[in-house]
C-alpha cells in the first residue's frame, strides 16, 4: 500500500434547492476511503453559503488498483430537527484525475450538485482538491485559493463587470450546466455460474458513475438470473472522472449486502467505441482465505484475484442527446434486444507429471475453468529423487555444476492419478471474453487439513488446441503462494493443458516425458537500490549474495560488499528437466533468484524474484550451434514483511543447455566483463569500456555529526568531533582481475583509479590554515551540532567507463577519520563517516552516445543527446519480472548478429579514403588537410554549421515591455532542483551515509531531517571527459614514446570513421580547438563557467577565501510568504508558527504570532540578520504547532537552505541584484515522519553586502491586496410595492452584509426610513448605506436586500434578493479604481417566487484610501454628497402617518396654510405658562 494525501478546501454554495423551496441549514459531509468532514451548519441560507472550511488527510493507504478508483465525495445536506436531513445534492471527483492535473490540484472548481432522483442541477458549491502521492510537493495556498478561469470565461467575466448590479443577483433558481448531455447506458443482460457461499447467492448489480448509483433487480437464492436491464445515468459534460465502477452483490436480509466482485469501465474509451455484448468473467478471494491474508500497509502489491465468480454479460454506449432533447434522472429501463456473442463448446484435458517445491506430506491438483472443476488424485511425496541419467555416464569428472540439494519435495503423479476428468464448458467464441484456467495446489499433513497453498493463472489460448487424440508436451508452470502461506513459496507444477472444440469422450495417453540433464546458467551481474527493513543504515554495508535455485537444486554466489555488490558470475546448475526430445527445449521449470545478507550465524533472505527461461541452446540446419547473444536485464526482487516490498533490482541473465555439451567450445560461459577499446569484440564481450578523466572539485565537508569516542572506551565514552578528515574519490570498478592484471604497452598512460584529500595537507601553508578553520553549526531538527571543514583542492581520476547500458557507472566520494597518532600506533582503525555514490549514467560524455559526432556542433546535436539519454535512462529501468525474448525476437538478433560477422565489425580506414575526390564534402582539398607538411592544417567544418544566408531573431527592441515590472514568478518546489537553477548552484551537498546506493538530488529536501541514516554532506563538483587526461606531474613521465605510425589511436577513441580519417590526417601534438568540441567530449549539461576556478586549487581557493568574492559580513533578508501545513493531530488543525536557525548564532522565533486553527497560515513576514560565510552557510527554516500543555511545541516540517551555493550562483547573483528572485514552494519534512510530506513553505531568500544593506531597500512583501474597500448603497426609489393593509404599504427597506471582513463602525443590518401609506405601491427613499474597512481577500461578500411592510408592533416581510459583492471588490482591490455600479432596477420576490416589487439602487465601490477624501454620512447625514440626497417629502407628513395608523386628519380648506402660525403660538403659550409655574418668568 502507499500513503496518499488529500486536502480540500469548501469555498462556498450557491443556489441550493431545498426540500420546500425556502431558505435552510445547509451543510456539507465529505467522505473519502472511510474518511469523514462536515462543515459547519450555515442557519437561513439558500441562494449563497460562505463555508471556507478546509481539511487534509495525511494517510489515505490504498493500492495503486483501489487509487485508480478511488473518489472524494462532495454531499449537501439541508438540516432537520426532527427528521432524517434532506440531502440536497452530491458531486464527486476521481483521485486519480485530480492527481494528474498540473500541481495536482483542482483550484475554485465550481461543481454542480444532483441527486440520484433528478439529472436537474440542485446547487452548486466551490471547491479545491489536491491529491498526492508520496514525495509529491503539496501546491501552495496560492495555487489553491487562485480561480481557474477557463478559455472563454475571462470575456464573460469582464462583459459582466460592465453591466448593472443584475448581473450580480444571485437567483434562487439554477443555470443548467454548460456542456453536453450524454446518457451512459449499461445494459446487463444476465449472470451466470455463481458460485455458492453457504447457501445461493442473491444477485444484483450496481454502477457508480458522477455521483450517481444505479441498480438493478435482484435474484433470490439463485446461481443464474437473468437482468435484461439497461442502467441509464445522465451525464453533462465535462466530467472530472472517468471510472464507471460495476459492483455485483449478494442481497443479505439480516446483514450487510456481500460484494461479490467489481469491474471497472472508462468512459473515454465507451465514449469513443461502444461495448458490444461481451462476457465478463469475475473474479475474487475466498472468505476464508481472505481473512488470513493480513494484508500489511507496507506491500506494494495487491494480491491476485484467484477465484471465479461468476460471468456477466454486459453491453454498453455513451449516447449524446441532441440540444432540444430533455435530460431524464438516472433509472432502470429494460434493455434492447442484441445479438448475445457466439458461444462454443469447449474440451479442456489436463495431465499432470509432477509438483514440485511443496512442503507437506500430500497435494493434489486442481483445474478450473470458470465454475467447472476438475482435479487429481492425493498423492505422496517421492521418497527418493528422480534418477540421474547421466549417473555413471558422464566422460567428465568435474563436480562444480553439482550445485546443493535444497531439501524440495518433489510429487510424481502417474498416467491415473494425474489425470484430470475433461473439463466441458460453454464459454464465448472470443478469446478476451472467456475466462482463465486457475491451476490451484492443495496440500495437507498430519497435523493440518487440506487448504489451498499456491495458484496460478492462466490462459486457455497460450496452449496447444487440437484434437483429443493428440498428445502434447507437458509444460512447467510456476505457482503463487498465498500471502499467509510459507508453504508453496517456490512450488510448480509440470502439467500438460489442451483443448478442443470437439467431444473429447475419448483422449489420447499422455505424452510420455523422461528426465533430462540440462545445465543452468544463471548470469549474476550486480544489485542495486537494496533496501530491506532489516539492513542498518549506521554501519558499514555487508555483504550479499545471490542464491539461484531450480527444480530443487541450488548454488550461491560469493558474497561481495555492499551496497552495490558486483558479482560477475555465471552460476552453473546441473538441473533435471523433462523433456521427450533432445532437440527440443524441455519444460523448463521456474528459476528462482534469491538476494540474501551474509550473517555470522545464518544469512538472511531478503528477496526473490522468479523467473521463467525456455530458450535452449540448438544447432541450425547446417550443424553449426546457435549463437547466444547475453542482454541481462534488471529485475525486481521482492520481500519484506509479505513479499510485496520491492527490496531491491538486480541485473541477471539465464543460459540453458543440454549438460553433456557443456563442454563444446562455443557452448561455454558468456565472458560478463566489460572490455577495454584496444581488445574489445562485439561477437565475444558485452560492452566497451573507455577512457575517461574525472574532474573532482572538492568544496568541502558540512555537518558532519559526532563521532563515537572509540580511541578510549568505545561508544560508552561519548562522542567528540572530527578533527582530520580524510575523503577519498574513486570510481565503481567494471574491469575483471584479468584486465586489470594486462600489463599496458610501454610509453603508455596508467589510470590513476584513486584520489585522496586529507584535511592535514590542504591546510599546511599558512594563509590555508588561517582561512580554513573548521567551525560548528546547529542543526535544529536533530538537535545536535555538525562540524564543517572547507578544503578547497581540486583533483583528476583517470578511469574506465563502460559505455552503455545495461552496466550503471558511478563515483563514490568516502570520508573517514583517520585515528590520532597514538591510537595508530596501538591498532586502532580509520574510523568511517560515511559514503556517497553518484550515479555517472548521465555524466558519460555526450560523444559516447550512439549518432552524436564530434564533426557536428552541439547546439545541432543537443536535442538528440538529451533524447539518448532519456532512452538510456529507460533501459536501466527495472522490470517487475524477467521478460525472456520472443522466439521471432531471438531469431531477429540471431540473423543480425550473423550479419555482422560476415560483414565484419570494423571496417578499415583505407576502405574509406581509397575512393575520396579531390575535393570533400565541406569544400577543401583534401592535399590541404592531408598533408603532413601543413604544420596548421585547416578543420574540416560541416556545411550545416555555416551561417550563410542564414535568418537570425533578433532580441525585443528597447521600449519593449518584455516582463510587467514588479511581477515575480514561482517555482514550484526548491530553487536548487527547478530549471535552471539546479545547474547554476555548482556545489551541490551530497549525503554520507552508509550501506545506501546512489543517491537521486531530486530527495536531497529530506536528507537533513532523516535520522540515523545521513552522517553529514560533502560539497563537490565534477566533470567527465573523454579520455585521459595526464596529470601536471605526470607529463614527464607518461610521454607516449611508441611508434609514430601507431593506428591504436587511444586519443581517438568515441570518434566516428571519419573522425578517425580526419585525425589520422592531421596528426599533431595539439589540442582540438572550439567550444562544441569540449561540450562533446564533457559530460551533458556541464557548466563551463566551473572550468575558470573549479579544477585548480589555487583558483579554486581564490574564488571561495578572496575578499573580492566573499565580503566579510552579508545581509540576509528571509522572506515567508505563506505555508501548507500537513498536521498529524485529532482536530487535523495546527497552530502554525515559524523558527529559523542561521548560521551559528541566530535563532528567531515566531511563537508569539503563531496562527490558531489553520492548517494554511498567511506570515508574509520579513527577516533580517547579517552572517559571514562560509560559516553561517545553514539555514534551517521550521514551521512548529503551538502547544500551550504539552512540554514542547510539535514539529510540523523543516527545510534547510544552503546560502553559499546561492551567493556563488552567478544564476543567482544576477535575479538577486534585480530584486527580482523568484517565490520558491519549499516542501517539509520531519525526522518524526521520514519520507512523508508534511506540507509546503512559500519563502524567498536575498543576500547583498552588509555595507549596501542601508542604500538597497528589501523587496515589497505584503499582502496581495491588503486594502480595505468601502461599499457605498444608495436606495432611490422603489415600485410596483406589494399592498398589504387598507389597500396601502409602509415601505421600508433592509440591507444585511454578510463579510467575515467586514470591519466597520457601522451595523451591518442597516434599514431606510419608512415610507407611509404608499397606496399606489411606489415609495421615494433617498438613503445611503456604508461599509466602510472591508479587508480584501475576502473569500465570500453578499448583501442581502429586502423590503418590509412596517407596523408599530412588527413588520412583514414581503421579498428579498441577494448580491454577490465579490466581482467588484476584487476589481476594485486589483486596480484600485472605483467602480459605480447602477442606478438599477431589481426586483424583490417572495418565498414563492412572485413578484412584490422593485427597488432603484447605485452601488459604489472604492477603497477606504479614497473614501476618506471623499467622505460622505450615513442616511442623509453630514457630509451629505457625492451624491447629495434630499429628504422627500412623500410619505413623511403627519396625515400619511396617521393614515398608516387609521386616523383620518380632517381636511381644513384653506385654513391649513395657516396651520403652522397656529402650532406656533400653542407652543409659545404652553412654554410661557411652564416658565411662570417655575418662577422664571
Amino acid at each position: 500500500m502507499q500513503d496518499y494525501v488529500v486536502g480540500f478546501r469548501i469555498f462556498e454554495g450557491r443556489s441550493l434547492q431545498s426540500s420546500d423551496g425556502a431558505p435552510c441549514d445547509p451543510f456539507v459531509l465529505i467522505d473519502c476511503c472511510g474518511y469523514s468532514y462536515q462543515t459547519e451548519t450555515l442557519e437561513r441560507r439558500s441562494s449563497l453559503c460562505p463555508w471556507n472550511e478546509h481539511c487534509t488527510w495525511p494517510r489515505i493507504g490504498l493500492y495503486p488498483k483501489e487509487f485508480e478508483s478511488s473518489f472524494i465525495e462532495f454531499k449537501v445536506y439541508a438540516r432537520n430537527w426532527f427528521t432524517r436531513n434532506f440531502l440536497i445534492g452530491k458531486a464527486s471527483l476521481q483521485l486519480s484525475f485530480v492527481n494528474k492535473r498540473q500541481h495536482h490540484l483542482y483550484a475554485r472548481r465550481w461543481l454542480p450538485l444532483r441527486r440520484d432522483d433528478s439529472p436537474a442541477v440542485t446547487g452548486t458549491i466551490n471547491v479545491t482538491i489536491f491529491v498526492l502521492k508520496p514525495f509529491e510537493l503539496a501546491p501552495s495556498l496560492s495555487l489553491q485559493t487562485s480561480e481557474q478561469v477557463e478559455a472563454g470565461e475571462e470575456a464573460a467575466a469582464s462583459q459582466a463587470d460592465h453591466e448593472g448590479l443584475e448581473s450580480a443577483v444571485l437567483t434562487q433558481s439554477v443555470d443548467a450546466q454548460a456542456g453536453r448531455a450524454h446518457y451512459v447506458r449499461l445494459n446487463m443482460f444476465r449472470v451466470e455460474e455463481l458460485q455458492d457461499n453457504g447457501g445461493a447467492p442473491s444477485p444484483y448489480v450496481t454502477v457508480e458513475f458522477a455521483g450517481c448509483l444505479v441498480k438493478t433487480s435482484t435474484g433470490k437464492q439463485v446461481r443464474q438470473y437473468t437482468f435484461n436491464e439497461c442502467l441509464q445515468i445522465p451525464v453533462v459534460t465535462p466530467v472530472y472522472e472517468d471510472t464507471i465502477i460495476l459492483k455485483l452483490w449478494s442481497c443479505n436480509w439480516f446483514s450487510p449486502d456481500e460484494l461479490l466482485a467489481q469491474g471497472l469501465l472508462s468512459f473515454s474509451e465507451l465514449r469513443s467505441h461502444a461495448l458490444p455484448p461481451r462476457w465478463f468473467n469475475l473474479y475474487g478471494w475466498d472468505a476464508d482465505e481472505l481473512a488470513e491474508l493480513q494484508l500489511s500497509s507496507g506491500g506494494d502489491k495487491e494480491p491476485e484475484a484467484h477465484v471465479f465468480k461468476g460471468r456477466l454479460l454486459v453491453s454498453g454506449s455513451v449516447e449524446p442527446l441532441d440540444a432540444d432533447e430533455e435530460l431524464q434522472p438516472q433509472k432502470s429501463l429494460p434493455a434492447r434486444f442484441e445479438l448475445e456473442p457466439a458461444m462454443v463448446q469447449l474440451s479442456i484435458m489436463a495431465d499432470v507429471y509432477m509438483v514440485t517445491g511443496a512442503e507437506a506430506r500430500q497435494c493434489q491438483v486442481e483445474v478450473s475453468f470458470g465454475s467447472v472443476k476438475g482435479s487429481t488424485k492425493w498423492v505422496s511425496y517421492d521418497a527418493a529423487p528422480m534418477d540421474d541419467p547421466s549417473a555413471g555416464t558422464d566422460t567428465f569428472a568435474d563436480e562444480k555444476d553439482e550445485g546443493e540439494t535444497m531439501g524440495f519435495k518433489t510429487f510424481s503423479f502417474n498416467e491415473k492419478s494425474g489425470r484430470v476428468e475433461t473439463l466441458v464448458a460453454m464459454t464465448a467464441e472470443a478469446e478476451d471474453s472467456q475466462p482463465s484456467v486457475t491451476i490451484s495446489l492443495y496440500t495437507s499433513g498430519y497435523l493440518q487439513s487440506s487448504r489451498r497453498v499456491a495458484f496460478a493463472n492462466v490462459r486457455i489460448t497460450d496452449f496447444f488446441r487440437g484434437s483429443p487424440s493428440e498428445a502434447v508436451k507437458p509444460v512447467s508452470i510456476p505457482l503463487h503462494p498465498l500471502l499467509n502461506s510459507n508453504a508453496g513459496a517456490s512450488a510448480s507444477v509440470l502439467v500438460s493443458l489442451r483443448s478442443t472444440f470437439q467431444n473429447a469422450d475419448s483422449r489420447s495417453l499422455r505424452k510420455p516425458v523422461k528426465p533430462m540433464v540440462y545445465l543452468l546458467r544463471a548470469y549474476c551481474f550486480t544489485a542495486r537500490q537494496i533496501q530491506h527493513s532489516s539492513i542498518r543504515r549506521d554501519i558499514m554495508a555487508g555483504k550479499f549474495g545471490v542464491t539461484v535455485a531450480c527444480t530443487g537444486m541450488s548454488r550461491r554466489t560469493e558474497a561481495i560488499a555492499g551496497p552495490r555488490p558486483m558479482w560477475m558470475q555465471a552460476v552453473e546448475l546441473k538441473i533435471l528437466l523433462c523433456s521427450d526430445s533432445t532437440r527440443e527445449p524441455p519444460a523448463t521449470e521456474p528459476i528462482s533468484v534469491s538476494l540474501f545478507q551474509e550473517g555470522q550465524v545464518r544469512n538472511l533472505e531478503l528477496g526473490k524474484a522468479v523467473c521463467v527461461y525456455s530458450h535452449m541452446r540448438r544447432k541450425d540446419d547446417a550443424g553449426r550451434w546457435e549463437p547466444y547473444i547475453l542482454k541481462p536485464q534488471w529485475i525486481k526482487l521482492f520481500g519484506d514483511q509479505n513479499g510485496s516490498r520491492c527490496v531491491g533490482e538486480m541485473l541477471v541473465a539465464f543460459e540453458l543447455l543440454l549438460y553433456k555439451h557443456r563442454h563444446e567450445p562455443s557452448l561455454g560461459p558468456r565472458d560478463m566483463w566489460p572490455h577495454p577499446s584496444e581488445n574489445f569484440d562485439e561477437r565475444h564481450h558485452i560492452c566497451r569500456l573507455r577512457r575517461a578523466t574525472i574532474h573532482f572539485s572538492l568544496r568541502g565537508l558540512r555537518d558532519i555529526l559526532p563521532l563515537p569516542r572509540v580511541e578510549s572506551l568505545g561508544s560508552a565514552a561519548g562522542t567528540v568531533h572530527a578533527s582530520r578528515p580524510v575523503v577519498t574519490v574513486e570510481v565503481g570498478s567494471f574491469s575483471s582481475d584479468l584486465s586489470k592484471a594486462a600489463s599496458p604497452k610501454p610509453g603508455k598512460q596508467h589510470a590513476k583509479d584513486k584520489i585522496e584529500f586529507k584535511f592535514s595537507e590542504v591546510t599546511e601553508t599558512m594563509e590555508r590554515a588561517k582561512r580554513l578553520k573548521p567551525w560548528t553549526t546547529k542543526i535544529m531538527a536533530l538537535n545536535t551540532e555538525g562540524k564543517n571543514f572547507d578544503f578547497c583542492t581540486a583533483g583528476k581520476l583517470q578511469c574506465l567507463l563502460p559505455e552503455k547500458a545495461p552496466f550503471e557507472p558511478y563515483l563514490v566520494v568516502r570520508v573517514y577519520e583517520p585515528p590520532s597518532s597514538a591510537g595508530a600506533s596501538v591498532g586502532y582503525e580509520s574510523y568511517h563517516i560515511g559514503d556517497v555514490l553518484v550515479s555517472l549514467q548521465d555524466r558519460r560524455p555526450c560523444c559516447w552516445l550512439d549518432g552524436v559526432s564530434l564533426s557536428k556542433p552541439y547546439d545541432a546535436q543537443q536535442d538528440r543527446i538529451a533524447k539518448l539519454l532519456r532512452e538510456a535512462r529507460q533501459q536501466l529501468a527495472a522490470k517487475d519480472r524477467f521478460q525472456q525474448q520472443s522466439l521471432d525476437d531471438l531469431r531477429k538478433g540471431i540473423e543480425e548478429w550473423r550479419q555482422q560477422v560476415h560483414k565484419g565489425l570494423k571496417t578499415e580506414v583505407r576502405d574509406e579514403v581509397q575512393e575520396a575526390g579531390f575535393i570533400d564534402p565541406a569544400g577543401l582539398p583534401q592535399p590541404l588537410k592531408s598533408s603532413l607538411a601543413v604544420k596548421r592544417p585547416v578543420p574540416a567544418i560541416p556545411c550545416q554549421s555555416l551561417n550563410m544566408r542564414k535568418e537570425i531573431s533578433f532580441s525585443p527592441r528597447q521600449g519593449a515591455r518584455v516582463k510587467e515590472a514588479g511581477s515575480r514568478k514561482s517555482v514550484s518546489g526548491s530553487l536548487e532542483n527547478s530549471a535552471p537553477f539546479d545547474s547554476g548552484f555548482w556545489y551541490r551537498s551530497l549525503c554520507l551515509s552508509k550501506n545506501q546506493d546512489t543517491v537521486n538530488l531530486r530527495e536531497s529536501s529530506n536528507w537533513s531531517f532523516t535520522t540515523g541514516e545521513v552522517f553529514g554532506f560533502v560539497k563537490c563538483a565534477f566533470k567527465v571527459v573523454d579520455g585521459w587526461e595526464s596529470s601536471p606531474e605526470d607529463d614527464v613521465e607518461e610521454v607516449d614514446e611508441g611508434d609514430e605510425n601507431d593506428d591504436t589511436m587511444e586519443e581517438g577513441d568515441g570518434l566516428g570513421l571519419e573522425d578517425v580519417v580526419l585525425a589520422k590526417a592531421e596528426r599533431q601534438p595539439v589540442e582540438i580547438q572550439g567550444d562544441d568540441i569540449m561540450k562533446l567530449k564533457t559530460s551533458y549539461g556541464h557548466d563551463h563557467a566551473l572550468d575558470e576556478f573549479a579544477f585548480s586549487d589555487d583558483t579554486l581557493f581564490k574564488k571561495f577565501h578572496d575578499g573580492e568574492s566573499v565580503p566579510p559580513r552579508i545581509r540576509v533578508r528571509l522572506y515567508f510568504v505563506k505555508a501548507v501545513c500537513i498536521h498529524y493531530s485529532s482536530t487535523g488543525l495546527a497552530d502554525p508558527y515559524i523558527e529559523v536557525s542561521l548560521g551559528r548564532e541566530h535563532v528567531i522565533s515566531m511563537r508569539n504570532m503563531a496562527q490558531m486553527q489553520t492548517n494554511t497560515p498567511d506570515f508574509h513576514r520579513v527577516e533580517a540578520r547579517d552572517v559571514s560565510l562560509p560559516e553561517d552557510w545553514r539555514l534551517e527554516v521550521t514551521i512548529k504547532s503551538l502547544e500551550e500543555l504539552a512540554l514542547q511545541d510539535s514539529v510540523i516540517g523543516g527545510t534547510v537552505i544552503d546560502l553559499e551555493d546561492r551567493w556563488h550562483s552567478s544564476l543567482w547573483q544576477s535575479g538577486n541584484r534585480k530584486q527580482m528572485l523568484p517565490t520558491e514552494n519549499r516542501s517539509l519534512h520531519s525526522p518524526e515522519f521520514p519520507g512523508r510530506n508534511r506540507g509546503s513553505l512559500e519563502m524567498w531568500v536575498e543576500m547583498i553586502e552588509s555595507s549596501d544593506a542601508a542604500a538597497v531597500k528589501p523587496s515589497t512583501l505584503s499582502k496581495p491586496p491588503t486594502t480595505e474597500l468601502e461599499v457605498r448603497l444608495v436606495i432611490w426609489t422603489a415600485s410596483g410595492v406589494k399592498l398589504m393593509s387598507g389597500d396601502s404599504t409602509n415601505v421600508q427597506i433592509h440591507t444585511q452584509l454578510d463579510c467575515k471582513e467586514y470591519g466597520g463602525e457601522y451595523d451591518a443590518l442597516q434599514q431606510t426610513d419608512v415610507h407611509f401609506n404608499s397606496v399606489d405601491g411606489k415609495a421615494v427613499f433617498n438613503w445611503r448605506m456604508v461599509y466602510p474597512r472591508i479587508k480584501m481577500p475576502s473569500w465570500s461578500c453578499t448583501m442581502t436586500v429586502s423590503l418590509h411592510h412596517h407596523e408599530l408592533m412588527g413588520g412583514t416581510f414581503l421579498g428579498s434578493f441577494d448580491l454577490d459583492l465579490g466581482k467588484y471588490l476584487e476589481r476594485v482591490a486589483r486596480d484600485s479604481d472605483a467602480l459605480t455600479i447602477g442606478p438599477s432596477d431589481i426586483t424583490f420576490y417572495d418565498g414563492e417566487q412572485e413578484d412584490v416589487g422593485s427597488v432603484n439602487m447605485t452601488m459604489y465601490v472604492l477603497t477606504q484610501a479614497e473614501a476618506q477624501g471623499r467622505r460622505v454620512g450615513i442616511a442623509r447625514e453630514e457630509p451629505n454628497e457625492d451624491p447629495q440626497l434630499l429628504t422627500p417629502t412623500e410619505g413623511r407628513d403627519w396625515g400619511t402617518y396617521l393614515s398608516a395608523l387609521g386616523l383620518a386628519w380632517p381636511d381644513f380648506g384653506l385654513w391649513k396654510k395657516f396651520i403652522p402660525v397656529f402650532v406656533a403660538m400653542i407652543v409659545f403659550l404652553v412654554l410661557v405658562i411652564i416658565l411662570r409655574q417655575i418662577g422664571l418668568f
